[in-house]
């Protein structure tokens, strides 16, 4: 990055050696520039769950094959909504786009951005599956349990 910007290396070079080292307290210094509407680790770990679940939900259809009647559509999966979910839909983003990350799971029809609130179904869903111990695969009851 010092060689990218040439009048912020002697800062750029700071900050770096302060992540390297991992000297806790001055990383707010190197994280000064940064949006102050942060999404937190509770809320990241959130989407990373929504998609591991939609993942699993998915791949065990596709196991469970012409033996299960559940429809593929209740199992893609919505993403956020771009007006009011905002910081996580560009997570989401962040995570399939550019870290290649969750490249197999279905999206809705309207891709990442849902149109519509769906944290709560999320929150609603997770632990479901987690009272199944994050079960993988899952069998059509408890994907129908999971998605009800």
């Amino acid at each position: 990055m010092e060689a990218l910007l040439p009048l912020e290396a002697a800062s750029l070079a700071e900050c770096r050696e302060v992540l390297e080292s991992g000297y806790t307290l001055e990383y707010e210094g190197c994280a000064s520039h940064i949006y102050e509407d942060v999404l937190s680790e509770e809320d990241c770990r959130l989407v990373r769950d929504a998609l591991d679940l939609h993942s699993v939900l998915q791949s065990s259809l596709v196991l469970l094959g012409a033996s299960c009647s559940i429809p593929a559509s209740n199992v893609a999966f919505d993403g956020f909504d771009g007006n009011h979910e905002t910081a996580h839909l560009g997570y989401a983003e962040f995570l399939v786009s550019r870290r290649r990350l969750w490249t197999n799971v279905a999206l809705s029809n309207s891709g990442l951005n849902s149109h519509s609130e769906r944290i709560a179904r999320y929150r609603e869903m997770l632990p479901r599956w987690v009272a199944l111990g994050s079960k993988r695969p899952l069998t059509a009851a408890e994907i129908a349990n999971i998605t009800a």
